[in-house]
């Protein structure tokens, strides 16, 4: 926890405010470094010519992207030393990400001296100034810290395992200005919290907090009660805090659910806890939309010559449709049309009913390796995945995303046992994912539905672009589903 004052949210929106401004620097400084030739005094006739009015729209796009994407790595919330390896690491993770997407984007609008050259340049001099930047403000709020005087002064109501994780957590803050007094006995006879306290000190019980408050400097009380078994209690400490005019935190993790991505939000002028089961959410969901949205659409025009050609051999292999648009289940249980290549004969749903005793797959899938109903073009195109390159349409529309759980068919969802697998459609599908990477060429049920939720529990956008990478090799062994 570390303490959100006005000037810490200041410095907060300037550090924000700075890495924008430095990738605008960088980039217009490995622009000028890769055009030796432009003198000094005609840089405005440079720029003129470099940043034409499409540049200067793509440019802003660019520091927007920029901006989500380093919110997203979670680089601002705390800048203090004792998070300063964590926050270089993200933000190299970040720098390069955003470097990559920025030299996507070049590539897919035309913009020709985003090259090679240009990507290492940029992404060089963006690392350099934001690690500096972030070494320099680390320290010197380490300082600031050590030079303190007027430190918060708090104690913990009720103790518990998560109350005393709480306190040494927070002493292992050596920038911290808060002060544990002590915590409030609400146990009978205080033995059991006194011992799962250790060294914490027993200040006073519930019952003579109020008269404790009155007479001492408590300028914050952190509640750590159950409110299942407390209610009560809790609610009249936060009616006594309120009155006395001193600030209380209630841990956010008191509903103890094994979904750790909980957030305080505003709606309709109310608070309210959100425990969510994902954290692609806020600023990580935008970035990994417009990712998305960049890569496939380039991804499109890079193979628009295979795309042409499967689709010749698709027409000339068998009667039927060049596309199969089959309805699948979305984000949130939402119904749409997944397109691929046609890989099947033209009434190959109507055969599926008499296929059912052949399935190999467990649980509810459906699969047969050697399914009769493949075409020979088809079966290539499986091989090597080129069938779903049209699902890149998908992705742009909003129906899918490039990493994410399989979207499931309709009879296959319809088939599901259990609670828990239904917990993959809280995230967009994808065209790739753990599943595909790691246990592709297996069958087993279980063991895919528990990747897809290994998935959404770690889910990052280094994580992402890991299993891109990994999918590559995977589509050139033709390990194809």
């Amino acid at each position: 926890m570390y303490e959100t004052t006005v000037s810490y949210r200041i410095l907060q929106g300037l550090m924000r405010l700075f890495d924008v401004a430095a990738m605008m620097l960088c980039f217009v400084l490995a622009a000028l470094i890769l055009s030796p030739d432009i003198d000094l005094v005609a840089i405005p006739d440079f720029l003129a010519i470099r940043f034409r009015a499409a540049n200067v729209v793509l440019f802003v796009f660019i520091s927007l992207i920029w901006a989500a994407l380093m919110a997203a790595f979670d680089l601002y919330s705390d800048l203090s030393a004792s998070r300063l390896n964590r926050n270089l690491t993200a933000f190299l993770k970040a720098d390069v990400l955003g470097s990559a997407v920025l030299f996507l984007l070049g590539l897919t609008f035309g913009v020709k001296f985003v090259d090679g050259r240009f990507l290492l340049i940029f992404c060089g001099s963006t690392l350099l100034l934001g690690a500096t930047v972030r070494v320099l403000v680390a320290y010197a709020l380490s300082r600031k810290r050590t030079w303190a005087k007027n430190r918060t002064d708090y104690l913990l109501v009720g103790m518990n395992p998560r109350a005393v994780q709480f306190a040494r957590s927070l002493e292992a803050v050596p920038e911290s200005s808060h002060n544990l007094l002590g915590y409030v006995d609400v146990g009978p006879g205080g033995h059991p919290v006194r011992e799962a306290g250790g060294n914490i000190n027993r200040l006073t019980s519930l019952d003579e907090l109020p008269d404790f408050l009155r007479h001492n400097k408590v300028d914050e009380v952190v509640l750590c009660l159950p409110l299942k078994s407390y209610y009560d209690e809790a609610s009249q400490v936060i009616s006594l805090c309120e009155e006395q005019g001193i600030t209380i935190r209630v841990l956010a993790d008191f509903f103890q659910t094994r979904m750790t991505h909980s957030r305080v939000e505003e709606m309709a002028s109310h608070s309210v806890i959100t425990v969510a089961s994902h954290n692609v959410r806020g600023a990580r969901a935008i970035v990994k939309r417009v990712i998305d949205t960049v890569v496939a659409l380039a991804v499109l025009i890079i193979l628009a010559p295979v795309l042409l050609l499967a689709a010749i051999s698709v027409a000339f292999s068998s009667p039927g449709p060049i596309f199969f648009s089959q309805e699948r289940v979305g984000l949130n249980k939402k119904i749409f049309s997944m397109l691929k290549f046609r890989t099947m004969v033209a009434d190959a749903e109507l055969r599926q009913g008499a296929l059912e005793s052949m399935n190999e797959a467990a649980g509810p899938a459906f699969k047969i390796r050697n399914d009769p109903r493949i075409t020979p073009i088809g079966r290539f195109l499986r091989k090597f995945s080129i069938d779903e390159l049209p699902q890149l349409i998908n992705v742009i529309k909003g129906d899918m995303s490039l990493v994410g759980p399989r979207p499931l068919p309709l009879r296959d969802y319809a088939g599901f046992q259990e609670d828990w697998h239904r917990r993959r459609l809280s995230v967009r599908p994808g065209i790739t994912g753990l599943w595909q990477v790691k246990d592709r060429d297996h069958n087993s049920f279980e063991t895919w539905m528990k990747l897809d939720i290994q998935y959404i529990d770690q889910w990052s956008l280094l994580l992402d672009l890991k299993i891109l990478l990994q999918t590559i090799p995977a589509v050139l062994r033709g390990s194809g589903e």
